[in-house]
């Protein structure tokens, strides 16, 4: 019988040849993406503005910032407070509004102090909803409609001032100095369990 050899040589290597070439290492990009950031799912209710709009701009910027977060306005139109004052007495006479559901953005010619007179301007906002558009409505410090009295007295400590109903006028609250307002409000009950009706910053109007 033959005694088991070496195996078999291939040229002056003795060396086989793999049957197969290295594959170069490879790495894993991601695929460009075309989806945009999710919407976010509030507008902050600020004491400069609403969401990304900010006082004192014209209507079509602020319109315009607000529709992207928003959508479409309900309703958008002027109207004369000599014939109709749907905010009490609004500086100035030329007059502009905005709705998303409760939530109303205001303009206005006059020396609303938010503005430069003679130009409409962005003066105010108010919302008496705790949404529109699908989004919530909330100021930075998570305060809403619909939250408690108790609530507005932990996140604003003493700088809110909170008053009862006096005179016809509803309960009600304000964080900041006259001459500084940051926010107001009212309430149902100025008790602990009272909660909060509507939200507003910027110049109010008059009666």
């Amino acid at each position: 019988p033959l005694a088991p050899g070496p195996p078999p040589s291939v040229g002056p290597t003795t060396t086989v040849p793999p049957t197969t070439t290295p594959r170069e290492p490879t790495t894993t990009r991601p695929a460009p993406t075309t989806t945009r950031p999710p919407a976010p799912s509030r507008v902050v209710l600020g004491p400069g503005g609403l969401g990304p709009a900010a006082f004192g701009r014209p209507p079509d910027q602020v319109i315009a910032a607000l529709r992207v977060v928003l959508g479409q306005p309900d309703e958008e139109r002027s109207w004369d407070q000599r014939q109709q004052q749907l905010f009490g007495a609004c500086p100035g006479g030329n007059h502009h509004f905005a709705r998303w559901g409760k939530l109303y953005a205001l303009f206005a010619d006059g020396d609303t102090g938010q503005g430069p007179p003679g130009r409409q301007h962005f003066f105010a906002w108010y919302a008496e909803a705790p949404q529109a558009g699908g989004k919530r409505l909330e100021t930075v410090h998570g305060i809403a409609v619909g939250s408690t009295t108790a609530q507005v007295r932990a996140a604003y400590g003493d700088r809110a001032l909170i008053w009862g109903a006096e005179g016809g006028l509803p309960a009600g609250f304000r964080v900041g100095s006259l001459q500084d307002l940051q926010l107001f409000g009212w309430l149902t009950d100025p008790g602990p369990q009272g909660t909060v009706t509507a939200l507003a910053a910027g110049s109010p109007c008059g009666e």
